[in-house]
């Protein structure tokens, strides 16, 4: 009986565009599950799902976690992918190079191994609050979770998907983001422990490989919240967020009102810190005495002006309960023309890329070929049979010589 296979994605709202599958294969179904009725595909079968009185975040979630019963019901094998991915080689040869016997697949984290990491990055680059975040790493903590068993990228992996091993996951990992930090791959290792998963790593770079390449998100939304850190930039509790009621708007420009919770010399802001944003116009007030900044910015007048940075840092003499107003004018970038130049650069950098990693393995390939090439020759020089042959070799002038 034929395994039958899917590739699936979900995408909610207007977050990420669908990609049309360059040369799909017959034997793989590429299903697209989407609560916009707008979205149309020539190669994806699109699926359309009800909100259920979920988030578009979560509900995409689900979808991912948790399946469907069109998925389910019908097929063995399933590979999930993130609306922002791009296949470049077929996805037939992907799951045949690396779905063995375990249940599972998926890629090694590229840049961090613990969970403590993926908060504070998750906190810094904007993708969860402070308080959902540390929810979730006192949750972690209190069931015992050894934080020591690495960490897996959740763009892109294979499952089979009616393993008891990787059901229970599915539902403790959505049941986690459910209750505690939306960000899936901060609770992906804890559910995979719980259910003792048997997981198959494949030790590529998930943004950077020769199977697919990752592609921005259509939509940059503007932000719900800032974030001011005092004094020590690396600790999650160092780390204020300041949310949409503490910020005003006006037209483009917002305001952020922030009180100095303890003495510090040292102030950083990660203003807006969302890709797709363009910042200029950025006022402190009252501006502090013995103030420097430093940071990709120009200072005159109290005004400062910026095309991109991730960290403003303000050095001074800052008092507990001092109150400071920072305001910037904020845009989508698409208004500006440098967009078209750095969606561009953005493709381009990821073909190449993606060549240049299928170069890399094709040399990698040739190389065990040279390596068992030569073991074959030396084991032929050292047999017994290519003993004796040269023994004879030497004999056959001799016998030349009696004739």
């Amino acid at each position: 009986m034929r395994t039958k296979t899917c590739i699936y994605t979900c995408i909610t709202g207007d977050y990420d565009d669908l990609h049309e599958i360059k040369k799909p294969k017959k034997d793989i179904d590429y299903l697209c599950f989407t609560n916009n009725k707008s979205l149309k595909s020539k190669t994806w079968r699109v699926i359309y799902i009800k909100d259920e009185g979920l988030t578009n975040h979560l509900l995409s979630r689900k979808i991912k976690m948790l399946g469907h019963p069109i998925i389910n019901e019908n097929y063995d094998i399933s590979v999930w992918m993130d609306g922002s991915v791009v296949w470049d080689r077929p996805v037939s040869e992907f799951i045949k190079t690396y779905l063995k016997s375990k249940p599972f697949v998926a890629f090694r984290h590229h840049a961090r191994s613990s969970i403590h990491e993926e908060a504070l990055a998750c906190l810094t680059f904007r993708k969860d609050t402070k308080d959902s975040l540390t929810k979730a790493l006192k949750f972690l903590e209190k069931t015992g979770f050894p934080d020591d068993i690495g960490l897996y990228e959740m763009t892109v992996f294979i499952k089979r998907h009616n393993d008891p091993q990787v059901i229970q996951t599915m539902n403790t990992w959505f049941d986690t983001i459910s209750h505690y930090s939306k960000r899936d791959q901060l609770s992906f290792m804890y559910a995979a422990w719980q259910a003792h998963l048997q997981i198959t790593t494949i030790e590529l770079d998930v943004w950077n490989n020769q199977w697919f390449h990752n592609t921005k998100h259509s939509k940059n939304p503007l932000p719900d919240y800032a974030l001011v850190n005092y004094s020590d930039y690396y600790s999650v509790d160092s780390l204020e967020d300041i949310h949409s009621y503490n910020f005003k708007q006006q037209n483009n420009t917002y305001s952020i009102n922030a009180t100095i919770p303890q003495n510090t010399k040292i102030i950083s802001i990660n203003p807006f810190n969302t890709i797709g944003l363009f910042y200029n116009n950025i006022i402190i007030h009252p501006q502090p005495e013995h103030m420097s900044i430093h940071g990709s910015l120009k200072f005159g007048n109290g005004n400062l002006s910026c095309t991109e940075f991730n960290l403003i840092e303000i050095k001074g003499d800052f008092k507990k309960g001092q109150k400071l107003i920072f305001s910037m004018n904020i845009q989508p970038s698409s208004n500006f023309p440098i967009n078209n130049i750095l969606d561009t650069f953005w493709r381009q950098n990821n073909q190449l890329s993606s060549q240049n990693t299928i170069l890399a393995q094709e040399v990698k390939t040739l190389k065990n070929e040279k390596s068992k090439l030569q073991q074959a020759l030396t084991d032929i020089l050292n047999s017994k049979g290519w003993r004796t042959l040269e023994k004879l070799r030497k004999i056959k002038p001799s016998i030349h010589k009696q004739q």
